[in-house]
């Protein structure tokens, strides 16, 4: 339970055991009362008695002197009774909670050992009997006024739910491999890099201003050499003694210059410095002239050699991320194309096998689309449903607006329910995992996140709302009790 929760039931079960304190003390004064004016009623009879007999014998008044007598004896009784009041209204063991703030009434719950209180504590078990009955008629009442078995919503709910259906039933598959025809050669594709090094070159180099003038220094590439040279994570001669197996064509997946992520960061940092780089972090020194594996360092030590080279020449750094951009483009567009991003990094054994089976980056960027345009779609479908659904509310016969809005929140989860249990049961039935509506159990997914959350948080309030107003009911009837009090109080009563 909440530290908040158990403060108000301590609170509340102070609160009752000062009431019954309170109670008690009322009891004892009525009886204090009552025993002092029946024993001082039986002392004035007596005493009346008496001086009816002397007042025979007197030969006196009786009428006059019985007269000042009672009142008297009245004083006599009132004094008594305002001195019980006066010592009832100095006990100080009752606290009036009016003249406290509620963390003082925490502290004190807490002071006079009130802790850990629990609701059995303050209810009977038949106050709690009585509680658990209303809270379940209430929410008998709110299903009543938000259930769809009616003619209008399950129509809604039937026509939502078809077009789910035919959504997923008419979208691509996902999972198809490489298409070898929409693909380049490697000859093509180093074409392409070769025309696109030139046209970089020509660009820069003939700056009038020579800002772009080559730097030769030996340690480092110059940003020429960066553009012209071969990038050093497609060495694979030397791997071996580093006990590295690259699988040769299939060096692509081992390296992480070749992310279509990681590659801007670190395919740039290797270029930089003629290193290459493992999923697994392993960093090797590659040579610049015959691309092969020289020794092994560390990613810091890369760092470190990325800050000097671009220090020497900052023309470097735009000359090694376009130099990334061409081998990247180049390589996405062959046959062999590129490994899913990130992958490696997770599972290189996964990633690998991916690749292997023709499924690259590219098969994985289209089917990302296929599954981002049947969310979409998903999505516009529920937008329509839920407007046309809206324009039919009428506050006369479906109530409360809010309630209304949980009824076509439940059409519209039922309907991706229903839409996503028979796409999983097809593709089980059919064994076409390709046909598997991922943007839809996605959409299903979120739905019931929200949707459920949206509908608690409804039923909640339209439970407290009626339990206030039971409450304020109950505020006014004490309210008339206290002005009649009040009242009384004035008239000297």
């Amino acid at each position: 339970m909440h530290k908040d929760e158990q403060d108000i039931l301590d609170v509340i079960r102070f609160n009752q055991k000062q009431s019954e304190e309170l109670e008690n003390r009322l009891k004892d004064l009525e009886r204090a009362k009552n025993q002092n004016t029946g024993r001082i009623s039986d002392d004035i009879d007596r005493r009346l008695d008496a001086l009816k007999r002397q007042c025979g014998i007197l030969n006196i008044d009786y009428k006059r002197e019985e007269e000042a007598a009672r009142k008297r004896f009245e004083n006599i009784i009132l004094d008594i009774d305002n001195k019980l009041q006066k010592e009832f209204k100095e006990t100080k063991e009752i606290v009036n909670p009016y003249y406290y703030s509620y963390d003082q009434l925490v502290e004190l719950a807490h002071e006079s050992g009130i802790t850990g209180t629990k609701i059995t504590d303050i209810l009977t078990p038949e106050q709690i009997a009585k509680a658990d009955k209303e809270y379940a008629d209430l929410e008998n009442e709110f299903s009543k006024k938000t259930g769809i078995l009616n003619k209008k919503d399950l129509t809604f709910l039937m026509v939502a739910t078809a077009a789910q259906v035919i959504r997923w039933v008419v979208s691509n598959e996902i999972g198809d491999k490489i298409d070898p025809d929409t693909r380049m050669s490697d000859k093509d594709g180093d074409q392409l890099v070769k025309e696109e090094k030139k046209k970089y070159q020509k660009e820069h180099s003939k700056r009038e201003d020579g800002s772009w003038e080559s730097t030769k220094i030996s340690k480092y590439k110059s940003w020429e050499e960066i553009i012209f040279s071969s990038v050093p994570y497609d060495a694979t001669k030397g791997a071996a003694q580093f006990g590295l197996n690259l699988e040769g064509r299939y060096h692509r997946v081992h390296t992480l210059g070749h992310d279509p992520i990681l590659g801007w960061i670190f395919g740039t940092l290797n270029i930089l410095t003629s290193t290459l780089t493992t999923p697994k972090m392993r960093t090797f020194h590659i040579a610049k002239k015959n691309i092969r594996f020289i020794a092994e360092t560390t990613f810091i030590n890369e760092l470190q050699m990325s800050f000097e080279t671009i220090n020497e020449d900052w023309h470097r750094l735009p000359a090694a991320t376009f130099r990334q951009y061409l081998h990247v483009k180049s390589d996405a567009l062959t046959k062999l194309g590129l490994p899913i991003p990130l992958l490696e990094v997770f599972s290189e054994e996964l990633a690998g096998e991916l690749y292997k089976s023709q499924y690259d980056s590219l098969c994985l960027l289209r089917d990302v689309k296929t599954v981002a345009k049947s969310a979409m779609i998903s999505i516009l479908i529920d937008m329509v449903v839920g407007l046309v659904h809206g324009f039919f509310y009428n506050p006369d016969k479906d109530g409360e607006k809010k309630l209304y809005e949980v009824r076509t929140r439940k059409i519209l989860l039922i309907s991706h329910v229903l839409s996503s249990a028979s796409n999983v049961i097809y593709c089980t039935i059919m064994k076409n995992p390709k046909k598997l509506d991922i943007g839809g159990l996605l959409v299903t997914i979120g739905r019931l996140f929200l949707d459920v959350r949206f509908i608690r948080r409804v039923k909640f309030e339209y439970i407290n709302s009626r339990i206030d107003a039971e409450i304020q009911q109950e505020i006014e009837k004490l309210k008339v009790i206290e002005a009649s009090l009040q009242n009384q109080q004035n008239m000297g009563l």
